[in-house]
């Protein structure tokens, strides 16, 4: 394959006396695809404007397909491709033309209404359009009317990649899209990359429902590597999932990175065109050796070369003010930004409870900034050495195997013995880990002063220890081992059987010495995230709420425990559990004493410091003594359709940080696009667009637990009004095909989604997530409706959400003061 410093950029083809060349994939099936393509070939063909090749004409015959098929796209002028079916072939070398700055042109036939819907779910292309067609004549007038081979300079990487590239920055990512489903080899594989030599970025199908194209070109032009972990054909929902890597694995080779294709199980349905990339395993042990192997082998030496491929990828990029203040804006994801978070996060009375340690339970909807607020509290509260931070992530399928093995206890009292024994358990020795690592990181001078130290050194560290190993490991040994206690037993010897399995000797061991290395520091904090991770559809939620539960009353417990045992009037311990706003209200649900459960939640209702998330971003790389209003002044026009620039933002947006950055993103890259040199309305319109399908894949991420039609109740609401009858909304329902039983507890639904707004009073739209506030509209609804004689309850749609389903404002929307809350 060539190398990209190969690749004839900057030559016109055009000028050449020999017609353009072109390739054109599509997929072998149906068999009506092929014969139709290779029709409009030879009839393009004859003209003689240009000269197309199919994959088929190719003689491959013993040759390394994969090579054979990107040196053909290499040498063509132009790329065509049938994207009527999700092809992984397809899709692979479409991402592969696009990196090699191919001028790219897409047909489909869309009388294949399957085929079409699985085009709209693939969401990575929707910005790249395509022309229909039926027969061989429509695919040869379309060719000539849109004229690939007559515009070679119009190519997806010149016109959206290229001018979003930052000069002269260093790119040492290495780049890892995980797979959907948390299989143990999945689990296990992460594990490894987290681990990696370099700055990795994690593309989690369970955190973001898809990224658009030019965030994964972004990321990956000039990486160090790149690591895709691909389904088995068996496993649900591959079909959509391994196309979509399939098209970032050809941009990822199209950008020459290093990069690893990892699947299970290798058959007859894995894509020809790839197959010899990818490496295949049975067991997760396989796939883990895999990936160490490969990481050790590439990795290192990519770091190091980079500077290398940097210097090509300069002489590309073209630097601008706007193009600098992209880059400046950095991710909407906190776990891809933890390096620089520091820098401009926004500090609100959320994080100030956590460093204060005035609440335990902090509530949040996904992108309101908990793991934001965990990572920040987390480096701040570590500076200071005489603070000890446990920091504890773990992984769902964790979760779930602990689950299970408390569920087959039939009384409430061995639950909760259980539940709060193995939770003391895992804080006490993570608290141990944790003092461990001070000690070794910053004080192994002081060990033959100190024996406390030195016999948690021992306790801990022993190969024997049932402390043992990482969180995970513990984890693993602890479910095995408590397995093996018979919940039929007597109570006593059932107590018995658990003290044992979780080593309760041991524990009391590890707290007394604990106590003793505590005397030196001022403080122990506990941070919990990544509770949401086993929160899927067919999960015993009422299981997994008793033991969150367990959870929080462990925490308190443990904090008391150790104020007890370390005895000193300025020491403090805490704990900071970050849950997401609906599983809360289920480990609500189930407490004894929900009023007793303190909790801060997070909230963004003020629109100013949600713009204070954009503006401190821009401070960070331009200094303190900098005006935000001079980033609006020179990087914006000043308003839309007469609505102030900011105001407006906030105003079409869930008010969520994760959700400005992504607008504000949206609407700057399509500026650079075309060449603006500020944020005009054009850019904004089009990026809220961009982002309303966002907002809308966000909830359909964050819905994984209840409704499983969801996305075909949403898509009902196409092209309504804003303000919408009770009626209307349950029509809806229905035609998704909800039951009409059902119908209500949806409704109920998408308003504590915040996809509809409830009228409290006339004109007015409240929106909230939290149970307590949305009880307070419900009756205020319901009073209105009574007041007002009207028919029936009006609610408004959710502005994030119009762009996308074409919602038109109402009059009453627009002369309206809408109160917005979450």
């Amino acid at each position: 394959m060539a190398s990209q410093s190969d690749l004839p950029f900057d030559a016109d083809p055009s000028s050449s006396t020999k017609p353009p060349r072109g390739f054109f994939a599509y997929a072998s099936a149906p068999p009506s695809i092929g014969e139709t393509i290779r029709a409009a070939v030879e009839g393009i063909n004859r003209t003689q404007s240009a000269q197309i090749t199919t994959w088929e004409m190719l003689k491959i015959g013993g040759k390394y397909i994969i090579n054979e098929i990107c040196r053909q796209i290499e040498h063509s002028d132009f790329f065509c491709a049938d994207v009527t079916t999700i092809n992984p072939n397809v899709m692979f070398e479409l991402g592969f033309a696009i990196a090699r700055n191919k001028r790219v042109w897409l047909i489909r036939d869309d009388t294949f209404e399957d085929s079409k819907k699985e085009f709209d779910q693939l969401k990575v292309l929707t910005t790249i359009g395509y022309s229909p067609y039926l027969n061989s004549e429509q695919v040869i007038k379309a060719f000539f009317s849109e004229a690939p081979h007559e515009s070679l300079h119009a190519s997806i990487f010149r016109q959206s990649i290229e001018p979003l590239l930052s000069p002269g920055s260093s790119n040492s990512i290495l780049l890892y899209l995980k797979s959907r489903l948390d299989t143990e080899a999945s689990v296990r594989v992460t594990r490894i990359v987290e681990q990696a030599d370099a700055d990795v970025v994690i593309d989690d199908p369970q955190e973001t429902s898809v990224h658009p194209l030019i965030w994964y070109a972004e990321k990956l032009y000039g990486a160090c590597g790149f690591i895709a972990h691909f389904l088995s054909p068996s496993r649900q929902g591959s079909r959509l999932h391994n196309a979509r890597y399939a098209l970032i694995a050809g941009l990822a080779m199209g950008f020459d990175i290093q990069t690893l294709l990892l699947s299970e199980q290798a058959d007859l349905l894995t894509p020809i065109d790839y197959r010899d990339a990818v490496r295949y395993y049975s067991t997760a042990t396989e796939a883990s050796r895999e990936v160490t192997t490969w990481l050790q082998t590439h990795i290192r030496r990519e770091v190091g070369a980079v500077g290398g491929a940097l210097r090509y990828a300069d002489a590309l990029r073209l630097a601008t003010e706007l193009r600098g203040f992209h880059l400046q804006l950095g991710e909407y994801v906190a776990e891809n930004e933890s390096r620089h978070l520091s820098t401009y996060f926004v500090e609100t009375t959320a994080y100030l409870d956590v460093i204060n340690g005035t609440h335990t339970i902090f509530v949040g909807r996904k992108g309101t900034g908990k793991t934001a607020n965990l990572l920040r509290a987390a480096d701040n509260i570590a500076s200071d050495t005489q603070s000890v931070v446990v920091l504890i992530k773990p992984a769902g399928y964790e979760i779930e195997g602990l689950v299970n093995v408390f569920s087959s206890l039939k009384t409430q009292d061995a639950k909760g013995y259980v539940i709060e024994s193995l939770w003391k358990f895992m804080l006490y020795s993570e608290i141990g880990h944790a003092a461990v690592r001070q000690i070794q990181e910053n004080a192994l001078w002081q060990l033959a002063d100190d024996p406390a130290a030195q016999s948690l050194l021992d306790l801990v560290g022993s190969r024997d220890s049932p402390f043992a190993g990482d969180f995970s490991v513990r984890l693993e040994r602890t479910v095995a081992s408590l397995r093996l206690v018979q919940p039929t037993a007597s109570n006593e010897k059932f107590r018995v059987g658990i003290s044992e399995a979780l080593h309760s000797g041991a524990l009391g061991e590890l707290r007394n010495v604990l106590s003793q290395v505590l005397l030196r520091k001022r403080r122990v904090i506990v941070l919990v995230d990544n509770l949401d991770k086993p929160w899927i559809r067919g999960a015993d939620l009422g299981q997994l709420s008793e033991f969150l539960l367990g959870l929080l009353g462990a925490a308190n417990r443990i904090n008391e425990e150790l104020r007890h045992a370390v005895k000193k009037s300025y020491f403090t311990t805490s704990a900071a559990i970050f849950m997401r706003s609906d599983i809360f209200d289920h480990v609500r649900a189930v407490a004894r004493e929900p009023d007793k459960l303190s909790y801060t939640r997070l909230r963004w209702d003020d629109p100013e410091m949600l713009l204070r998330v954009i503006e401190e971003r821009y401070m960070a790389s331009h200094g303190s003594e900098v005006e935000p209003s001079q980033m609006w002044q020179r990087y914006f026009c000043p308003d839309i359709d007469g609505v102030p620039m900011r105001s407006y933002l906030t105003s079409r947006i869930l008010p969520r940080p994760r959700d400005i950055v992504f607008f504000v993103k949206a609407a700057v890259a399509n500026a650079v696009n075309r060449r603006h040199d500020r944020v005009e309305a054009k850019d904004v319109l089009d990026a809220e667009r961009q982002y309303s399908q966002y907002a809308l894949d966000s909830i359909l991420v964050e819905n994984g637990i209840t409704t499983p039609q969801l996305e075909g109740v949403l898509l009902e609401f196409l092209g309504l009004r804003s303000i919408v009858a009770h009626s209307e909304v349950t029509s809806c329902i229905l035609k998704a095909g909800i039951a009409s039983e059902q119908a209500q507890d949806v409704v109920q639904y998408l308003v504590k989604l915040s996809f509809l707004g409830l009228e409290t009073s006339r004109g007015q739209f409240a929106y909230t997530d939290e149970a307590r506030e949305l009880n307070k509209n419900w009756i205020l609804a319901r009073r209105l409706t009574s007041l007002m004689q009207m028919a029936e309850a009006r609610y408004e749609i959710n502005p994030a959400f119009r762009a996308y389903l074409e919602i038109s404002s109402d009059v009453a929307d627009s002369n309206s003061s809408t109160a917005v809350r979450h």
